[in-house]
């Protein structure tokens, strides 16, 4: 059975622990990707972000995003973790994991769910990014 395992939340995570997820015998490719604060945006220093949302309604997203990656490539396991409240730069914000017969299909997956994730849990009304001078 394939399976989706998805999570929003204020704490933090371990991406082996989310990697370990997605692991199968049918899979002969893991593909993740880690998303991190940068410490400058726009040419600005930043201290931390704020990403608001509930956390069923941003789960229920990223659902909907793994079902239609599943759609679209051969995927074994997916699992997504974004994390909510205040994030000091340098640290991880969200992360995804695939897993999948072959490696093209996971890395594109991935592609896909990251460009996914930022346009629709990060938009404009979702995140603050502050600088602290």
């Amino acid at each position: 059975m394939n399976h989706i395992k998805v999570l929003a939340g204020e704490q933090l995570f371990v991406p082996s622990e989310i990697t370990a997820l997605v692991k199968d015998p049918k899979a002969g490719a893991v593909s993740t990707y880690s998303g991190f604060v940068r410490a400058k945006s726009g040419g600005q220093d930043v201290s931390h972000v704020c990403f608001h949302g509930e956390p069923e309604v941003m789960e229920a997203r990223m659902e909907e995003m793994a079902n239609e990656a599943r759609q679209k490539w051969d995927l074994v396991h997916v699992a997504m973790y974004h994390r909510i409240g205040r994030i000091p730069a340098g640290e991880e914000s969200g992360i995804i994991a695939v897993s999948s017969p072959h490696r093209k299909d996971s890395i594109q997956a991935i592609d896909y769910l990251v460009d996914q994730m930022k346009l629709r849990l990060r938009g404009k009304n979702n995140k603050q990014e502050t600088s602290e001078n």
